[in-house]
């Protein structure tokens, strides 16, 4: 028998003692131990038991470890599920998360937004800022403490403590917030900014003066050429002391910085003391006809020969007519034109038998000729004066001026002569 043994009990009668597992009268037919009303096994009771050929096997069901005979132990579920708190077996397959605080959902993964979902515990005028698993307070800019309800809470901080006004009077307004009050010459919010009057022309300055910006005012300064305090300013007086000469100029002030010498006729330059040449300026006065003549502070006009006058008016000497010769001297007053008797002038001539001595080469030529017109009755005054002009040339033409000084000097009696013919008064 393969799953038993066979005991003879006698005729025809045997006893089969099976194998564990097995059972009937020959040992043939497997007993099933896993039957839930007739089996018999030794499977935990979290075990799974399965029938197989003359036994069975016992395995721990899902959830659980073990030989599934003896021992059929839960399997812990809990094995850092949760990421923020601890946590709790509940049996197979199951586990709950103990979150810490700050954390939520299943496995604790989910921080908690206490700013958002106003559970957080932030102190008013305070900020609430959420990080991993908590969150901070801090109070507001303007307000000071240590932001938590249940703690110093926030206090509006004292914005003027810091004095942040560098020219000017604070006045606190609340959180964050203060005015400042600037000091004349300042401006801006902090009043840290100089107002530049100059610039503005918001200054009171004198019209000739100089404003001159400085931090947190200004102050004003005569021009040169004026004297004052800069808002008022009066013009120096630039003719103390006289710049000008003191005997042929008078100054007077022409405005800031200036003067001007009036000279006295005569003198020129910027302060009087230069002779002024009235002859090369064209200042003089004299006749166009007449000769300056510079002299220090003044000139003098003359009249030129041939012309009479007193040099500020000049007029050409007389030219007498054919018959007439000029009598005086052209300087002051003109000449005087008298009739010349020819007639009378010729005999004369004749009478006194004129020779050159020791020059018979100057011939008198034309007397011969004016004795014979008078010898035929022709020596008419008109003749006679033509004659004697032409007797006048001859002379001057047969001898020049060294001829007729060499003349004279031979015998000074030639001088008459010569005088006599040429019509020379002396």
């Amino acid at each position: 028998m393969r799953h038993g043994t066979c005991n003879d009990v006698g005729p025809n009668a045997y006893v089969c003692t099976c194998k564990a597992g097995y059972t009937d009268t020959n040992c043939d037919m497997n007993i099933n131990e896993c039957d839930p009303v007739l089996g018999d096994n030794d499977c935990h009771r979290f075990a799974n038991c399965k029938d197989t050929t003359g036994s069975y096997v016992c395995t721990c069901n899902e959830g659980f470890s073990g030989n599934g005979y003896s021992s059929c132990l839960d399997i812990s579920d809990c094995y850092n599920q949760c990421q923020h708190g601890f946590c709790t077996d509940l049996g197979v397959d199951n586990f709950r998360c103990n979150c810490d605080e700050g954390w939520i959902n299943l496995d604790c993964g989910y921080d908690i937004n206490e700013c958002t979902t106003y559970t957080h515990e932030c102190a008013r005028h305070a900020l609430c800022t959420n990080n991993g698993g908590s969150y901070t307070c801090a109070c507001n800019r303007g307000w000071t403490g240590d932001g938590w309800a249940q703690g110093a809470g926030c206090k509006d901080v004292d914005d003027c403590a810091s004095n942040p006004c560098a020219f000017g009077t604070c006045e606190d307004n609340g959180a964050a917030s203060y005015t400042c009050t600037c000091q004349e010459g300042f401006t801006d919010f902090n009043c840290d900014f100089d107002v530049n009057e100059c610039y503005l022309k918001t200054h009171n300055c004198h019209v000739d003066a100089r404003c001159v910006n400085i931090p947190g005012g200004f102050f004003c300064r005569c021009l040169s050429g004026w004297e004052g305090d800069g808002l008022t300013c009066t013009d120096l007086d630039d003719c103390d002391p006289d710049p000008c000469d003191p005997q042929h100029g008078t100054c007077e002030d022409r405005g800031a910085n200036a003067y001007e010498c009036l000279c006295e006729p005569g003198y020129t330059g910027i302060d009087c003391g230069d002779d002024q040449n009235e002859c090369l300026v064209g200042t003089h006065g004299c006749s166009p006809y007449g000769l300056c003549e510079n002299t220090i502070g003044s000139h003098v006009c003359t009249c030129p020969v041939e012309f009479f006058g007193d040099g500020i008016s000049c007029t050409p000497c007389m030219i007498c007519k054919p018959g007439y010769e000029r009598a005086g001297i052209c300087e002051v007053v003109d000449y005087t034109c008298v009739n010349i008797d020819e007639c009378e002038r010729f005999q004369q001539l004749v009478d006194s038998n004129i020779v050159l001595q020791g020059y018979p080469s100057v011939r008198l030529q034309g007397v011969t000729e004016l004795m014979d017109l008078q010898n035929q009755g022709q020596c008419s005054i008109d003749d006679i004066s033509y004659r004697a002009h032409i007797l006048a040339s001859t002379i001057e033409g047969s001898a020049n001026l060294q001829n007729i000084v060499e003349i004279v000097e031979a015998n000074p009696s030639n001088l008459l002569a010569l005088r006599t013919l040429l019509k020379i008064s002396k």
